[in-house]
């Protein structure tokens, strides 16, 4: 398993009880790799929690967007259009959650071709 030496800067702190939680479960953002990569970790609190992201009818794909357009109304980015969604990411392998089997993960980089190097 990779190892990253850089500890991850939690911007985002929402429990479900948050007037601006659309998703009513405990949400956690953090930005790594200079802030081109961001994480998101979504407590399920009940069994039935995942049905508020999927809604009974949306695709993984409309998920993203949701989750992403929440970001952006939070002002935690600036244009949805500037990242694609990333499941590639081994972060997450090393969550030190206690309840981590009981989160859903998502993860998102800045486009390539929007970095300058």
């Amino acid at each position: 398993m990779k190892e990253f030496c850089q500890k991850a800067k939690l911007v985002l702190s929402l429990e479900k009880d948050d007037k601006k939680n659309l998703t009513s479960m405990q949400l956690r953002v953090w930005k790594v790799n200079q802030g081109t990569t961001i994480l998101v970790r979504v407590f399920k609190d009940t069994a039935h929690s995942e049905n508020v992201l999927w809604n009974g009818e949306r695709t993984i794909s409309e998920v993203y967007d949701f989750i992403l357009n929440l970001l952006k109304s939070l002002d935690v980015i600036l244009d949805t259009g500037n990242w694609e969604y990333s499941n590639q990411n081994d972060c997450f392998l090393q969550d030190e959650y206690e309840e981590k089997e009981k989160c859903v993960y998502f993860s998102w980089n800045v486009k390539p071709y929007l970095l300058c190097f």
